[in-house]
């Protein structure tokens, strides 16, 4: 390739890439003002309900309130909510609180602790939420968690990383 060739291409490629970082932030996609979104994760279904996700987008847009996920964790244990669903019961559920929404629409928290004791047994979680805002009324990401569980008579016990992938949109 000519000296002549291989410049052209470079700056072919420059341009490219200036183009992607110009437009790029442009197409990304903001959360809706004010509303609530709910959803659900990967995790398996039980008793025929799947685990849900819940959050709340700040009236400004640039943080999500009150982000809220379910799931049986990677220790097991299960008790059932009222109606029958499992979801509902506060063992089950797992607070990550508040979390920035960047320009671009993506959010992330990382190693934010919840924790829940039943008689003696005490169960702390460990969630990290990592997403986006596919549309104004479409979040999609992963939280990856662990657990660790003790007292009760129990040998301090640890599980995880385990990722779940959620997805929510706007009500």
């Amino acid at each position: 390739m000519t000296n002549g060739r291989f410049s052209k291409r470079l700056m072919a490629l420059g341009s490219a890439a200036i183009c992607l970082v110009v437009v790029g932030p442009a197409l990304a996609a903001h959360p809706k003002n004010g509303k609530k979104y709910a959803g659900v994760t990967s995790e398996a279904a039980l008793m025929g309900f799947k685990p849900p996700v819940h959050f709340k987008v700040s009236s400004n847009g640039q943080s999500i309130l009150g982000f809220k996920w379910a799931g049986a964790g990677c220790l097991g244990g299960i008790s059932v909510g009222p109606g029958g669903n499992p979801w509902t019961s506060p063992g089950l559920n797992h607070l990550v609180g508040t979390v920035h929404v960047a320009a671009n629409g993506t959010f992330s928290v990382m190693n934010v602790k919840s924790s829940r004791k039943i008689g003696l047994q005490k169960t702390v979680t460990t969630s990290s939420v990592k997403g986006s805002f596919k549309t104004a009324g479409k979040a999609v990401g992963t939280i990856t968690y662990k657990q660790k569980v003790s007292g009760g008579g129990v040998t301090p016990t640890h599980c995880g990383p385990k990722k779940v992938k959620f997805t929510a949109t706007a009500m």
